[in-house]
């Protein structure tokens, strides 16, 4: 009923609609999924914490927007569209001509469980192995890999087979990386608007990069639809229900 009554004043109002749907629309489900979280459609993850999470390279360039964010059940988190570039020059014809290139663009979310790591630990898309296959890619990964760390083999073999996961503590790594966060992990990647992910755990906090083609927030002013808030909404709640879903595994870490 709720959002019948959002889409009839929807259609009423002569503003422009995207302004409409993201000042009015969009926060009102931000607070059905999780009433603790707040949003600001013009934000983003700040370049602070996409740096802190060691997962890609610092970039010349970053945007975004629809930064969701707070505190709930004691755990500080948030997330946006977050897009990452670099830039390079090149001298075509004795004209310098600046050209960007993606380094990341997706949803960047991360949360602070307040749990201290010792170590590093990266959690990164298998692309190599999937290509490859398992034996040779891990080769070529041990090989070309210049991150933090050493590569820790799982006992989980659909987590293995999506993810390469590389830690400056082996032992750490396994404390942190339970069964069920693997579970979790590849529940994620099996989302319908999700391409890939990368994930890190860095000082005190897990970070997720979600590769998407587009944002799983778009609006271009179409006419709002029932279907479509509901997607948006399940959308929302999908990000918004993470830190919840990996806490009731955070307890284990506090054994190392």
């Amino acid at each position: 009923m709720l959002v019948l009554c959002w889409v009839k004043a929807f259609r009423t109002k002569r503003l422009p609609r995207i302004g409409i749907f993201y000042n009015e629309v969009f926060p009102n489900l931000v607070h059905l999924a999780n009433p603790s979280l707040a949003c600001s459609p013009t934000s983003y993850i700040p370049s602070s914490i996409y740096k802190n999470s060691l997962l890609f390279q610092n970039p010349d360039r970053l945007s975004g927007n629809n930064l969701i964010y707070g505190r709930h059940n004691g755990v500080e988190q948030g997330f946006s569209w977050l897009h990452a570039e670099y830039r390079t020059k090149e001298n075509v014809n004795g004209e310098i001509i600046t050209k960007w290139h993606d380094i990341f663009k997706g949803i960047f979310f991360y949360a602070d469980f307040n749990k201290d790591f010792h170590g590093t630990i990266l959690v990164v898309p298998d692309k190599q192995q999937s290509f490859l296959g398992q034996t040779t890619g891990r080769i070529i990964q041990k090989i070309s890999w210049r991150g933090p760390g050493k590569m820790a083999v799982m006992e989980n073999t659909e987590f293995e087979k999506r993810f390469a996961v590389f830690a400056t503590d082996q032992i750490e790594a396994r404390y942190v990386l339970t069964p069920q966060i693997m579970q979790n992990f590849v529940s994620l990647a099996h989302a319908d608007f999700i391409d890939e992910l990368s994930i890190s755990f860095h000082c005190s906090k897990m970070f997720i990069a979600f590769h998407t083609r587009k944002s799983p927030f778009l609006y271009s002013g179409q006419d709002l639809t029932e279907h479509f808030v509901y997607e948006m909404y399940r959308k929302i709640l999908f990000f918004t229900s993470i830190a919840d879903k990996m806490q009731l595994d955070v307890r284990i870490w506090t054994k190392y």
